[in-house]
C-alpha cells in the first residue's frame, strides 16, 4: 500500500472519532495549554478549540449548548458564571458516590463560586471545598430556572459563612411574612435534584455553612439519597410549592458542633419554611431518612421544623398542603435540659394549621421523642404525639396501676364499671377525641330491658361518658347476631363520626357450635337503637342507618376486628384447624371499599408458636393460644394478642403460692413478621383482682400524645362481675429506651461480570437480594465511573423479604473495560455494595467507514490505524480490514 493510502486511511479514521474528539464535548484541565490537544479517556481535544485550562475559557468559548464537558482532576478557584443552557460537568469522579468504595480517583476541587444562571444544567462528580458553592440568585417567577441537577458531589472544608446568602447548593433568596403570599417568592426554582451527594461539614470546625438551600421552587425539587454528616442545617426549603421530595437521606452529628459564626445550639436537619402559600397543591415527602445523634436548633431542638410565619400573616398559612413525614428512623437524639419534650418535629400550631401531616410508621429509640404539633389525616385540630408506629410498647418498664382511663388517666373517678348485664365484658375500647369508653358484653333478654333481642348471645354496648358538668352518664346500644367473644373497636373517620367494629353475621347453634361471626360489621353507635348485624342497615326513630359488611377473602371462622387509628391500620383475627390467622388492611381501604380491600399482610399464627414464657411461667406455659384468647389490637408494626384466666379458673397459674389472675401477652411485629415477647403481667395490681380475668387491650394516647397500654380486667364474683381498665403508661417522664432491630438486605452474589461482543449489544444478569427487618423500601443505586453504562430494574417494597433485579450492560464508550457498583440503601441497615464489571472487545464506536481511495488488495489495521499487512492476524482482538474501497471491523477470536 502507498504512504498516501495510509494517511488517507488515517485520516478518514479520525474524522469518524476514534481518536478525536467525539461531537459536542469538551475538555477541561491543567493539560489543555495554548497548541497542543489532550487526550483525555480516550479522546483526543485540541486546546483552544475543545480543550480549556480553567471554566472562564470554557465558557468564553461559548460552547455548543446540551455539550459535555469533562473536568480532569485539579483546583478550580475562580468565580464563575454558567449561562450555556444544557451543560453536563463531569468532574474526575463523576457517578462515584462516597459509600460505593469506587470514588478512587484524584478529585476534580471546586473551591471558586460557580454562578449557574442557565437551564438543565448538570454538576456531577466533583469535591467542592472552602468557598466552592453553586448558586442563583436571580431566577424570578417570570424567568424562573429549570432542570439544575447536582449529584454525586463531595463536599467538605467549607469556608463559607453561616447566613441566609450562602450556601454549598445555594438556589434563591427567601421571602417571609407577607411576602411570602407574593407571586415574586413562588416559582422561581424548577425541577432542582441534588442526589447522591456527600456533604461532611464535621471536617471544618471553623464554619458550619448552610448546605442545600432552595428558596422559590415549584414542579419536582427532589433532595435524595444524601448524607450529611455535621455541618449547618442540612436542608433549606422555603417558597415551596408542588412536589418536593426529602427521601432516603442519612443524618448524623447534624448540630453537635459549635459554629463559629452562628448558634452553638445545634441546627435543623430539615426545615420546611413558607410551604404551600399558594392555591396549587403541595405535595413534600419527607421519607426514608435516617437521623442519628442529630441534636436539632433551638429554641424548641426539632431535628425537622416546619414553619409558615405568625398570626399577623394569615394569608401565609398553608392551603391544600400535604406533609408526608413516613418510613424515617430517629436515634440517639439528645434532649436540650431546658425544653420539656424531645421534638423530632415541630410545627406551629396557630401557623401551620392549613397542613395535613401524614406521621405514621416512623422509627424511634426513645419512648419521649415527640412530634408537635401535627394534624394528621383524618384529625380536625392539631396534637402531638410521641412514641412511633415502630417503637414497641414494652409493659415491663412500664407501671400498672388501678388508675381508670378517661382522656387523662390522672382522674380516679371511673372504677369498677357497672355495666348494662352481668355478664363478663367481652372487649372496650375509647374514643380518643371525647375520652368516651365503650363496653361490649353478652345480654341476656332478661338484662335488656324489656327487649325480646334474636340470636344466640345478643350483646349490649355501653357507652360511658361526662356531661359538660362532669357528671357520668351511660348510654346502651343492643347488637343481635354479633358473634361470642368479639373483639370491638371505635373510631372515627373521615367524616368526623364515630364508628363501632365488632364481628357480625353470626352462625348460631345447632349450624356451629358456638356462636360465630362470620363478617365485620361497621356501623355508627345509635344510644337506645338494636341493630340486626345480619342485616345491612338497621332503623331507629325513624332513622335508617348502614351497616358496612367486610367479609375478608379467606372465608375463615372466627372473624373479629381491631383498628389502629394513629396509624390508620385495620387488622383481624381469624381462626381454622388450630391456626390464627391476623390479616392487616388499611383501614380507609376498607371502610371504604369493603370486600375489595385486600390485606397489607397475613401472618399465620400456628398453636403453640413462639413456645414459653419466661420466670414465674415457665414451668406451666407451651407458647402461643396456651390459654383463652381474651382480644387483640394493632399498633403500628406490632400485634398485641392478649390470652389469660381468672384466679378462680382451674387452669390459673400459681405465684407465690397462691391463684393468680393470668394475663398473658403476646406480640408480634407483623411488618417483619418477627416474634418479639411473650410474657405475663406480674407488676401490677391486676394480680390482687377478684377474678382479674382479662378481657381486651388497647393503645391509645392521652391528652398529652403519649401512649398508654390499657388492659381490660375483670373483678367481682360471677354474677356480679365488674369492669376495669388498667393502664400501663412509661414510668419517668424521661421515657424509656426502645431497641431498633437492625436491618439489613443481603446477597450471595458479590460481584457481577458482564462481557459483550460488540457496541451495540447489551448483557444481562439478574441480582437477587435478601431482605430482613426493613421498616421502608431499600434505594437502589448505581453508582461508579461507568454508572451510565448499566441500568437496573425491578422494584421492591419495605414488607418484602426478597427482591430481583436485571441489570443491564450497554458499552457506549471508547474503552474495553467498565467498573461501577450497585448500592443499596434502607434506613437503620448497612449499605450493601455489589462490583460491576463490564468488557466490550469492540470499542472503538466505529461500525462501518468508507475510505476514500482506490481498490486495492485486502490489508488490515489495528484500531490506531497501524497497518498490519495483508494476512488475517492471529491474536484475538477487533482489526480493521480494508476490502477494495471498503472498510469494516473483523473480530478475531
Amino acid at each position: 500500500m502507498k504512504h498516501s493510502q495510509i494517511c488517507t486511511l488515517i485520516v478518514v479514521l479520525l474524522s469518524f472519532g476514534v481518536t478525536a474528539g467525539a461531537a459536542n464535548s469538551y475538555y477541561v484541565g491543567n493539560a489543555a495549554t495554548s497548541g497542543t490537544s489532550v487526550s483525555y479517556r480516550g479522546i483526543t481535544y485540541t486546546s483552544g478549540v475543545n480543550a480549556f485550562a480553567d471554566f472562564k475559557a470554557l465558557v468564553s468559548a461559548r460552547p455548543v449548548p446540551g455539550s459535555t464537558v469533562y473536568v480532569d482532576a485539579g483546583i478550580y478557584g475562580d468565580a464563575v458564571t454558567i449561562d450555556v443552557p444544557g451543560l453536563t460537568l463531569l468532574g474526575a469522579n463523576a457517578y462515584c458516590d462516597a459509600r460505593s468504595a469506587n470514588r478512587t480517583a484524584a478529585e476534580s476541587v471546586i473551591s471558586g463560586e460557580l454562578n449557574v444562571t442557565a437551564d438543565n444544567v448538570t454538576i456531577n462528580g466533583f469535591r467542592f471545598t472552602g468557598a466552592g458553592c453553586v448558586f442563583n440568585s436571580t431566577a424570578t417567577n417570570v424567568a424562573p430556572m429549570s432542570g439544575l441537577t447536582f449529584v454525586y458531589n463531595v463536599a467538605d472544608g467549607s469556608s463559607l459563612p453561616r447566613d441566609n446568602s450562602k450556601s454549598i447548593f445555594h438556589l434563591g433568596a427567601y421571602y417571609t411574612g407577607k411576602d411570602a403570599a407574593e407571586a415574586a417568592a413562588i416559582g422561581r426554582y424548577r425541577n432542582i435534584t441534588v442526589a447522591h451527594n456527600d456533604f461532611n461539614g464535621r471536617r471544618s470546625t471553623a464554619n458550619q455553612p448552610y448546605v442545600v438551600w432552595i428558596a422559590g421552587s415549584t414542579g419536582s425539587t427532589v433532595v435524595e439519597d444524601n448524607r450529611f454528616d455535621g455541618g449547618g442545617t442540612s436542608v433549606s426549603l422555603i417558597n415551596t410549592t408542588g412536589k418536593a421530595r426529602v427521601d432516603g437521606n442519612v443524618f448524623t452529628n447534624v448540630g453537635d458542633t459549635l459554629a463559629a459564626a452562628g448558634s452553638a445550639k445545634g441546627e435543623f436537619c430539615i426545615r420546611l419554611f413558607y410551604v404551600g402559600v399558594d392555591d396549587a397543591v403541595t405535595d413534600v415527602s419527607v421519607c426514608r431518612n435516617s437521623f442519628d445523634r442529630c441534636q436539632g436548633q433551638s429554641s424548641l431542638y426539632p431535628l425537622i421544623r416546619f414553619f409558615n410565619g405568625d398570626k399577623s400573616n394569615a394569608g401565609v398559612k398553608p392551603k391544600n398542603t400535604i406533609v408526608r413525614l413516613n418510613y424515617n428512623s430517629f436515634k440517639r437524639k439528645p434532649k436540650h435540659s431546658s425544653q420539656t419534650y424531645n421534638y423530632v418535629f415541630y410545627a406551629n400550631k396557630d401557623y401551620t394549621s392549613g397542613a395535613i401531616v401524614d406521621a405514621r410508621f416512623n422509627q424511634f429509640d426513645n419512648s419521649e421523642y415527640a412530634m408537635g404539633m401535627i394534624q394528621q389525616p383524618y384529625e380536625s385540630t392539631q396534637t402531638r404525639y410521641f412514641g412511633g408506629s415502630t417503637a414497641i410498647f414494652h409493659f415491663p418498664s412500664s407501671y400498672g396501676t388501678t388508675v381508670d382511663y378517661y382522656k387523662d388517666p390522672v382522674g380516679k373517678d371511673v372504677k369498677a364499671l357497672q355495666l348494662k348485664s352481668n355478664r363478663v365484658a367481652q372487649s372496650f375500647d375509647v374514643d380518643d377525641t371525647t375520652g368516651d369508653i365503650y363496653f361490649v358484653q353478652i345480654c341476656p333478654a332478661s338484662q335488656a330491658s324489656g327487649r325480646n333481642l334474636k340470636g344466640e348471645e345478643p350483646l349490649c354496648v355501653t357507652r360511658y361518658y361526662k356531661t359538660t358538668d362532669g357528671t357520668m352518664r351511660k348510654q346502651y346500644m343492643y347488637l343481635e347476631y354479633a358473634g361470642h367473644g368479639s373483639n370491638m373497636a371505635v373510631c372515627r373517620m373521615k367524616d368526623g363520626k364515630l364508628y363501632i367494629f365488632t364481628g357480625g353475621n353470626s352462625l348460631d347453634p345447632p349450624a356451629a357450635t358456638r356462636v360465630m361471626s362470620r363478617a365485620c360489621c361497621i356501623f355508627p353507635f345509635v344510644a337506645g337503637a338494636t341493630a340486626d348485624l345480619s342485616k345491612t342497615s338497621f332503623t331507629y326513630n325513624n332513622k335508617t342507618y348502614k351497616v358496612r359488611r367486610f367479609t375478608n377473602h379467606f372465608n375463615r371462622s372466627w372473624q373479629y376486628p381491631t383498628v389502629d387509628r394513629d396509624n390508620r391500620l385495620y387488622a383481624e383475627r381469624q381462626s381454622k384447624n388450630k391456626v390464627v390467622y391476623f390479616a392487616v388492611y388499611d383501614l380507609d381501604d376498607v371502610f371504604d371499599n369493603g370486600n375489595k380491600a385486600r390485606p397489607i399482610k397475613v401472618i399465620p399464627f400456628p398453636y403453640g408458636c413462639n413456645p414459653t414464657t419466661t420466670g414465674a411461667l415457665a414451668g406451666f406455659d407451651k407458647g402461643f393460644q396456651t390459654w383463652s384468647p381474651q382480644g387483640f389490637t394493632v399498633y403500628g408494626d406490632y400485634i398485641y394478642h392478649f390470652e389469660g384466666v381468672g384466679q378462680d379458673n382451674s387452669d390459673a397459674i400459681t405465684y407465690n403460692g397462691k391463684k393468680i389472675p393470668t394475663v398473658i401477652v403476646h406480640v408480634h411485629n407483623w411488618r417483619m413478621d418477627r416474634f418479639a415477647y411473650r410474657k405475663p403481667v406480674l407488676r401490677s395490681a391486676v394480680i390482687s383482682q377478684n377474678s382479674g380475668e382479662p378481657e381486651g387491650v388497647k393503645l391509645h394516647r392521652d391528652k398529652y400524645g403519649r401512649p398508654h397500654m390499657l388492659m381490660g380486667i375483670v373483678s367481682g364474683k360471677a354474677g356480679a362481675r365488674r369492669a376495669n381498665i388498667f393502664d400501663f403508661a412509661p414510668n419517668t417522664v424521661e421515657g424509656f429506651a426502645y431497641t431498633i432491630d437492625k436491618a439489613s438486605t443481603t446477597s450471595a452474589t458479590a460481584a457481577l461480570a458482564f462481557a459483550c461482543p460488540a457496541l451495540g449489544n447489551t448483557d444481562r444478569q439478574t441480582l437477587t437480594l435478601e431482605h430482613n427487618r426493613l421498616t421502608a423500601a431499600p434505594q437502589i443505586v448505581i453508582t461508579g465511573p461507568d454508572a451510565d453504562c448499566f441500568s437496573i430494574s425491578g422494584s421492591v417494597g419495605p414488607l418484602d423479604s426478597s427482591s430481583t433485579h436485571e441489570i443491564t450492560f450497554t458499552p457506549k464508550k471508547g474503552q474495553d473495560n467498565y467498573k461501577a457498583a450497585v448500592r443499596v440503601s434502607s434506613p437503620n441497615a448497612a449499605d450493601l455494595i455489589i462490583s460491576l464489571t463490564g468488557k466490550c472487545s469492540d470499542s472503538t464506536g466505529i461500525l462501518d467507514l468508507n475510505a476514500d481511495y482506490t481498490a486495492g488488495e485486502v490489508v488490515y489495521y489495528d484500531l490506531r490505524g497501524v497497518c498490519l499487512g495483508v494476512e488475517l492476524p492471529e491474536v484475538p482482538g477487533v482489526y480493521i480490514v480494508r476490502r477494495g474501497s471498503k472498510v469494516s471491523k473483523v473480530l478475531v477470536r
